[in-house]
């Protein structure tokens, strides 16, 4: 099970988006490292956010049911942690890409995830009260 969402979906989205527009922009100001640093940032960013969601599906999923969740379930997403630390110590300290820019870039998702909290709660403000109980958060984690 993957956590999913209309909201998320639109952060996937919006989180590309940021991603071409930042490397693009650094590319321009910095150079072709810088560009090539922060795209390759966002791109491990949006992958981090992507596999989390994944992980934590399946351990919601699995608590929703009332089970225990997966011994394995559980070491996966510890270790998911720790393959993403030594993947950006190896791409920081062994390649030697940009490291302000390649931090620009794993923030993408941050980025694209206020973006989207700004435009949902400006739509939500300036639609018409729809008369149904739903809590906000009810669209934004897919309940």
């Amino acid at each position: 099970m993957v956590i999913s969402s209309p909201f998320l979906e639109r952060v996937d989205v919006t989180g590309f988006v940021v991603a071409i527009v930042g490397t693009v922009a650094w590319g321009l100001a910095l150079g072709w490292i810088a560009g090539a640093s922060f795209g390759l940032g966002a791109a491990i960013g949006l992958l981090n956010f992507v596999l989390l969601r994944i992980l934590m599906g399946r351990l919601v999923a699995a608590a929703r049911d009332n089970q225990e969740p997966p011994t394995g379930l559980v070491i996966l997403a510890v270790a998911k942690f720790g393959a993403l630390a030594l993947v950006i110590f190896l791409i920081v300290v062994v390649i030697g890409v940009d490291p302000v820019a390649f931090a620009s870039g794993m923030s993408a998702i941050l980025v694209a995830i206020a973006i989207e909290f700004v435009r949902y709660s400006y739509l939500r403000r300036r639609s018409p009260a729809s008369g149904n109980d739903a809590s906000p958060s009810d669209e934004i984690i897919g309940a």
